[in-house]
């Protein structure tokens, strides 16, 4: 396996692991907001609406992290590759 398609897997992995670290914690903190909310109603409907924004906007966050993550990975082996043609042409010379 290359070393560019083991860091693909392993931006795949990692994003993997984050999404179901997401969908686990919010499904906790729906829940954990669903019975704060009939304890105390307007506690709960606050941490039920910040809930649902920061569960609403973390998949976006991680898709983002992804496609950083993949350019990064794109412009080292760019670099790779130039430094690696610049040493054979100055040896061709």
């Amino acid at each position: 396996m290359t070393t560019r398609r083991k860091e693909e897997e392993r931006v795949t992995q990692t994003r993997e692991r984050l999404t179901g670290f997401w969908l686990f914690s919010t499904c906790s903190s729906v829940i954990g907001t669903l019975i704060v909310l009939f304890l105390r109603p307007h506690v709960g409907l606050v941490l039920l609406v910040v809930v649902l924004i920061l569960g609403i906007i973390t998949p976006f966050v991680i898709k983002r992290w992804e496609r950083v993550a993949r350019s990064e990975i794109e412009k080292a082996f760019r670099k790779r590759e130039d430094i690696s043609q610049r040493s054979s042409a100055a040896e061709g010379e």
